[in-house]
């Protein structure tokens, strides 16, 4: 079954259904951040060659949001034992983009749903301004059922809205 979805993200791609987007994005998660960044690049988010794209923990993403380019950054809440979690690496990335003169595009999801609503009461939430953090589920559900095309149109309409 997954193969089928990821196949059939590669075929619009790839047969012009869905027109490239013109935004790098960055993964940061402790378990799976290449399974992540394939859904994105499938639904069309670019890569700058030589450049990584995901990225384990908050430690070593941070340098590398430093020196590259990257447009939004798609981040889990729990990051490892011992390691930074998710709303600080979200806080200490959305610092770097705003000191580049880039909009801090930064979604939080996780698995743990009393995370997700934990960071949700604290102010995590949809933006209002173009350096506000954003959750990928403005409804709390957690990334098991994360749609890389719905992610796709949030990024459009957020940066539409900001011209």
């Amino acid at each position: 079954m997954t193969y089928f979805v990821v196949a059939q993200f590669e075929w619009n791609l790839n047969n012009g259904v869905l027109d490239p987007l013109d935004k790098i994005s960055m993964v940061v998660d402790d378990t799976e951040p290449e399974y992540w960044d394939g859904l994105l690049k499938l639904a069309g988010f670019q890569e700058i060659e030589g450049q990584p794209r995901y990225f384990r923990d908050g430690e070593s993403a941070l340098p590398a949001l430093e020196k590259g380019r990257y447009d939004v950054i798609l981040t889990d809440l729990e990051l490892g034992e011992g390691k930074m979690d998710g709303i600080a690496f979200a806080q200490a990335a959305r610092k770097v983009q705003l000191a580049k003169g880039k909009p801090a595009m930064i979604a939080l999801f996780s698995y743990n749903g009393e995370k997700l609503k934990a960071a949700w009461v604290h102010g995590y939430h949809y933006p209002s301004s173009p350096g506000d953090l954003f959750f990928e589920q403005p409804d709390i559900i957690n990334k098991s059922y994360f749609s890389p095309f719905r992610f796709r149109r949030k990024v459009e309409c957020i940066y539409k809205n900001m011209k």
